[in-house]
Formats: structure tokens, sequence, C-alpha cells
């Protein structure tokens, strides 16, 4: 549909998340309203953020989204002139997001700004990863004309972790590798998802 689904897993006090493959202006809102439902008269046990088919459209809320779940520093954008930007995240805790414990997908296909968010709450220790090995398709680029017309694109900025670790040279590296193609998840029987809870239930 487009738009972010959410649902409680069965018989779990966990919620799962699963993020459209483009942003949209009212995708933050729906985030904190899935939150609240999620709490209402229960305690929320843990949380599946799932960003395998995330892109990395413009207006995805990164930074906005870390405050929910982190605080400090998160890494730095850098570009091709060593002009750095330090980005630090003020956490603000929303119906227990700064507790709750974390699980968030990823997969070939979680690309851009959900590679960064994804691999920022691992370096801090926040969330754990599973699934597959992103491409590190987080670089900015700009294009430029040439004189027969056509048009070249260069990579002019990208993102690293406090630790120095380039996530567009390597992607984001899961904690628990779990391989499944889309042909090998039904609407019942999804095993990185599966995974994803015996995760959260293992003490």
């Amino acid at each position: 549909t487009g738009a972010l689904e959410a649902r409680l897993i069965p018989e779990t006090n966990y919620g799962y998340i699963l993020f459209p493959p483009i942003s949209y202006s009212n995708l933050m809102k729906d985030v904190l309203e899935s939150l609240q439902s999620f709490t209402t008269n229960r305690t929320l046990e843990g949380l599946i953020l799932d960003l395998r088919i995330a892109g990395s459209a413009r207006g995805w809320p990164l930074e906005e989204l870390l405050t929910l779940f982190h605080d400090g520093n998160i890494g730095e954008f850098y570009n091709s002139e060593n002009q750095e930007q330090v980005i630090t995240i003020n956490g603000e805790d929303q119906f227990g997001s700064q507790s709750v414990p974390l699980v968030i997908i990823v997969g070939q296909n979680t690309t851009g700004s959900p590679e960064i968010f994804a691999a920022s709450l691992q370096a801090g220790g926040r969330a754990e990863i599973i699934g597959g090995n992103t491409p590190g398709a987080i670089e900015s680029t700009a294009s430029f004309y040439l004189p027969n017309g056509s048009r070249v694109f260069i990579e002019s900025a990208s993102f690293r972790l406090p630790n120095g670790e380039e996530i567009g040279n390597s992607g984001v590296k899961p904690d628990v590798e779990v391989e499944a193609g889309w042909d090998e998840v039904l609407p019942d029987a999804d095993p990185v998802l599966d995974a994803a809870v015996e995760l959260l239930s293992t003490p």
C-alpha cells in the first residue's frame, strides 16, 4: 500500500512494524501511533522493525526515528571536500521506545537512510540486526553535464560510524544472518520474522 504496516505478533507482547519502500509525510506520525497502540493496556516486551524493503527516498525521517531509540553520537556525514557533520541525537522516550528490546530486520533491498539507521543502533548496542547484508548504498551523488550532452554521476558525500567504519563500503552486517528470498516468505510463514521473534525470546 506504500504505508507503514504495524501489528502485534500473535501470542506475544512483541510489536512488528514494516516500513514501506518510500517515505511519506506521515511516516513518523504513524510510527508514534503504532507505539502508542502497542503499549495501550499492555507492557511491550519487544519491538521488531522490518526494513527489508525500505529504500533511500528523500525525506526518510532518519534523525527523528533515531531520537526514539538512541541517545548520543551516531557518527558523521562527510563530503569530498573533507567537510564533516557530526550527528548527535538527543534521545526522547516515547511509549517506552528508549528501553524496549529492539530487533531490526535488513536485507539486500535495505538502502540509504534505513541502512544508516540500522547501523547506528547496532553500533550503539541498542539493537540486534537480523537478516541479510545490505548493499551499502548510502552515498549522495552529484551530477555533471558533459559537452556531448551526457551526464556523469559522482559520489560526493557518505557516512561513517564513530568507530570509523564506512557503511558505504561494507553495508550493514547482521548479528544473526538469515537468508531467505521473497519466494520463501508467505503471509503466515516468514522465516526471517520467525527468527527475529526467536531472538527476542532468547534470554
